[in-house]
């Protein structure tokens, strides 16, 4: 009688049991979801970095300083960021490749970066004073970038669907 009852238990389990999905492939599963939940994590993070460093850029106006020295060291810094935040906006994108538009402003945005970055090493010892001419142009360009590339990381993320 026992041995009826576990057979007939058995063949009404065994379909129930054979729907599961083995405990590896659910494992597999569970360590992807957890690889994409750490790498959105870490976009976020990058995020959150950046926008930080831009409003301390922002809010301590080192560039605004007087100290050629204090200037040069605080606007190189602030152009390698903003470089290296164009970097990781074209990496986001890379698979993108229904919007030539894209690539296009990534590609001005490169060049501007680049034209800040010469402007930069331009200026000599009186140049770099507030009231300075060429001073306030660069000024006016690293500002200009910092604006586009928000710009262009919303869009980003806006067509890639990552924030």
């Amino acid at each position: 009688m026992n041995t009826r009852i576990f057979c007939a238990l058995l063949t009404l389990a065994a379909p129930a049991l054979a729907a599961e999905k083995p405990a590896t492939e659910q494992l597999k599963e569970k360590t992807a979801e957890a690889v994409e939940a750490t790498k959105e994590g870490a976009r976020r993070a990058a995020d959150v970095v950046t926008a930080k460093s831009r409003e301390a850029w922002t809010k301590t106006k080192a560039y605004f300083s007087d100290d050629p020295a204090t200037y040069r060291d605080d606007a190189t810094k602030h152009l390698k960021e903003l470089e290296a935040e164009l970097a990781r906006i074209k990496q986001q994108t890379a698979g993108v490749k229904d919007r030539p538009y894209f690539a296009t402003q990534l590609k001005a945005l490169e060049q501007h970066q680049k034209f800040a970055v010469a402007q930069l090493a331009a200026l000599k010892g009186d140049e770099v004073k507030k009231t300075d001419s060429k001073r306030i142009r660069l000024d006016k360009a690293i500002e200009r970038l910092d604006e586009h590339l928000d710009v262009a990381q919303k869009e980003a993320s806006d067509f890639t669907g990552s924030n």
